[in-house]
């Protein structure tokens, strides 16, 4: 008897290893595994029960297999900007906009699946494209300003000969921000004052931090070294929330 996952959503049979339902996009990584048996008909189709005639054989109704909406629609989620989501999530793939409230609706499965295609393609762009960011030059005196993650696998450097960098998730650092949810397309802009770089949030949706404390949009703050910058949201120690960006500032002197 083989092992699948049963939706709880839309009661849909998956392969073991699959984390996202194959009907309804439903999230399946904390499902159990269930025991999955198909029972034949007691009646063949193909002969009459007995008593009855070939005429009331042919007379009898065909049941039919096809489920209309599973095979012809898929549920999903429209955001106000036209894009089509899975219906399990929260923000827009494309405008990153809160669909929470949004309503499922079922619509064509062609047209879904084309959809999911083309956000497919555009999430392989972002990630393997090189968004054009300011290079390190040969300088002494002023050191290299950074930004460092908090998981430590990625980094974002400026220097005072360019001393000026605009942030987000369609800006630089696009290739590290682009799938954090709580972080505008246009969130601060980071630039040098003297030996230290200042940070500016540019009205963003969810805010910018400096050491658990929100500041104030449009207004500077200087950055020192140690500092914890979050984009998205405050931080926190005990738990990272995957939409949120969080990054520790460093100072680097030019050996040369």
């Amino acid at each position: 008897m083989a092992k699948i996952k049963i939706c709880p959503e839309c009661h849909t049979g998956n392969s073991p290893g699959d984390v996202e339902c194959c009907e309804c996009g439903y999230d399946l990584s904390g499902v159990p595994l269930s025991e999955e048996a198909f029972q034949e008909s007691t009646v063949p189709h193909n002969e009459p029960e007995q008593g009855a005639s070939s005429e009331d054989m042919d007379a009898q109704p065909v049941q039919s297999t096809e489920t209309t909406e599973s095979t012809e629609t898929k549920p999903a989620k429209i955001c106000t900007c036209g894009q089509i989501n899975s219906p399990t999530m929260k923000f827009c793939a494309k405008c990153r906009g809160s669909i929470k409230n949004q309503p499922r609706v079922f619509i064509d499965a062609g047209r879904y699946q084309r959809a999911m295609d083309e956000l497919q393609e555009i999430k392989k762009n972002v990630q393997n494209s090189e968004t054009p960011r300011t290079p390190v030059r040969e300088h002494t005196g002023t050191p290299v300003f950074t930004l460092k993650s908090a998981t430590d696998d990625y980094s974002f450097s400026i220097d005072p000969q360019h001393s000026l960098a605009v942030i987000g998730r369609e800006n630089q650092m696009a290739e590290y921000l682009h799938d954090k949810g709580y972080v505008s397309r246009r969130h601060a802009k980071v630039g040098y004052r003297g030996d230290l770089v200042s940070i500016t949030d540019l009205n963003s949706s969810n805010g910018t931090f400096i050491n658990y404390r929100k500041i104030t949009a449009g207004e500077e703050e200087l950055l020192h070294e140690g500092d914890r910058v979050s984009l998205g949201g405050p931080w926190n120690e005990d738990q990272k929330d995957p939409d949120t960006a969080y990054f520790t500032v460093q100072y680097t002197k030019d050996e040369q």
